[in-house]
């Protein structure tokens, strides 16, 4: 499995599914480059369990988002 600088998972057309953990997405969606998500990309189109792995990987980036925000709202509004 190729890396790019940023230890992100860099896809490869000979790549299979099982290479694209939800530990290598992860780190792709959080430090990966251009070329990495292009290539992320592609393989989830290619390939419907990886697209499946992506759409977890995005929901568990998505409620971390809102809890973070709720959590920096109720300390700038100061409610207990």
């Amino acid at each position: 499995m190729a890396q790019n600088g940023y230890n992100a998972v860099v896809y490869h057309h000979h790549l299979t599914h099982q290479q694209f953990t939800l530990a290598a997405i992860d780190d792709m969606i959080a430090r990966g480059k251009q070329q990495g998500w292009a290539g992320l990309r592609r393989a989830a189109l290619a390939e419907r369990v990886v697209m499946e792995k992506v759409q977890h990987s995005l929901q568990a980036v998505i409620s971390a988002s809102i809890e973070r925000a709720i959590f920096i709202f109720d300390q700038i509004i100061g409610t207990d």
